[in-house]
């Protein structure tokens, strides 16, 4: 079957933007997709445009796949934002640092991208149907150039996470889409050279990773990480809701009569807690670290009320046995004190005065004793043993690296009579 010329492609998407019948642009768009899913269709296309046309037509285009995409029948909105990411990719491409046409600033076009990983993000939630969320994966296929380093920090990092959150999503034809959009972007960093072919959950893994390495100081990464593990929403402040309102909330019995299933079975809340814990104790916290300087105490205020409603729930008469069918047996409330423990575990990580972490330290292991008293989670109680060995350990480590200073355990002996 031949190829469709670029001139006819020009012509199909200029139909599009002009006609006002909704089931015209679908027609369009969905064409247009499908011969610009050919890697040397698509470069034709765009070299033409770019000897034609330079950089003036780029605002409108994306004017229009923007609109389209936000707010377009499925079926137009799905094709225009896999279009818009191929416009994207092609226009930073061929910009890089430079300006792009009359008007098209360097400031406009890192807008422009921004909006661009929120409108994927609308079609991301779980609750949204399958096509949609293939579509936005599928917009992320073709990219190339926008996982150069050249691209700004912020705007990898947006793209990582919710390439990270795609390797968890429900459908394992998004997630198998997704594994190598992945090693694209770690490989563009230069964090591999040839990367082996892996599951998808491995390559979360390595994502997670590269995630650390790259972005060790970054508020950005420091509060994503913070509030995905308080629970707190994206509008919301850190720690503006306390754990006891958290814990109340996810405790409570579901009354109505058809219970709403959980929209993704297969992303484990537990394992995520535990990837953003690993994040936030390899973050640099340091004078030149961009992490706002009141977040360690915040922190461990929320750690510490969280630590001693735990004890207060484990105590009270209602809650005090716990065992296979006690307040921990839903998966909410036990992935709840799971994070709790990974944010106490991240205190006492994090740098600090003495006084507070013993003060963490103690919170933990009265849990403990407590726990083991009313048989509370056998997984929550292993965390909290881990959690408190690898501090007392650290604690450890340092008396003994401080031992040379004052003269312990330096050689004293004199030699052995002849």
């Amino acid at each position: 079957m031949a190829k469709p010329l670029p001139s006819t492609l020009h012509t199909t998407l200029s139909s599009a933007i002009h006609t006002t019948d909704t089931s015209l642009q679908s027609t369009y768009l969905a064409s247009l997709v499908s011969a610009l899913s050919d890697r040397a269709t698509r470069d034709a296309f765009f070299d033409e445009e770019f000897a034609r046309y330079g950089y003036q037509n780029l605002p409108r285009n994306l004017d229009y796949l923007e609109e389209q995409s936000l707010t377009g029948p499925p079926s137009t909105m799905q094709s225009a934002l896999r279009i818009l990411g191929m416009w994207l990719d092609w226009g930073w491409g061929r910009w890089g640092e430079r300006r792009v046409g009359e008007g098209m600033e360097r400031r406009e076009m890192v807008g422009r991208l921004k909006r661009f990983v929120r409108i994927l993000r609308r079609n991301l939630r779980d609750e949204d149907p399958f096509d949609s969320r293939h579509a936005a994966v599928l917009s992320l296929v073709p990219l190339t150039h926008l996982w150069a380093p050249t691209l700004p920090p912020l705007l990898t990092l947006s793209l990582a996470i919710l390439i990270f959150d795609l390797l968890s999503d429900d459908d394992e034809e998004i997630r198998t889409l997704t594994s190598p959009i992945a090693t694209t972007l770690m490989t563009s960093h230069n964090y591999f050279r040839n990367p082996p072919s892996v599951l998808p959950i491995l390559t979360a893994h390595r994502l997670a990773k590269f995630l650390t390495r790259k972005f060790t100081d970054s508020s950005s990464l420091c509060r994503e990480s913070l509030r995905r593990l308080t629970s707190a929403s994206s509008s919301q402040s850190l720690f503006s809701t306390p754990f006891a309102e958290l814990f109340e909330r996810e405790r409570k019995e579901d009354t109505s009569l058809f219970i709403r299933e959980k929209q993704n079975l297969y992303r484990d809340d537990t394992l995520d807690a535990m990837t953003f814990c690993y994040i936030l104790k390899n973050q640099h916290l340091s004078p030149s670290s961009a992490i706002p300087p009141e977040t360690v105490p915040q922190l461990r205020c929320w750690v510490l009320d969280g630590l001693a409603h735990l004890v207060s729930v484990a105590q009270d008469e209602d809650g005090g046995t716990d065992g296979a069918l006690g307040w921990t047996r839903k998966p909410e409330v036990f992935t709840l004190g799971i994070r709790l423990i990974c944010l106490a575990d991240v205190v006492l990580h994090w740098p600090g005065e003495g006084e507070e972490k013993w003060r963490v330290r103690r919170a933990l292991g009265e849990l403990l004793e407590v726990g083991e008293r009313v048989q509370m989670h056998g997984l929550l109680m292993e965390r909290i043993e881990r959690v408190l060995a690898a501090s007392v350990l650290d604690v450890v480590t340092v008396v003994y690296r401080s031992l040379p200073v004052v003269g312990v355990g330096e050689d004293t002996s004199v030699g052995e009579e002849k």
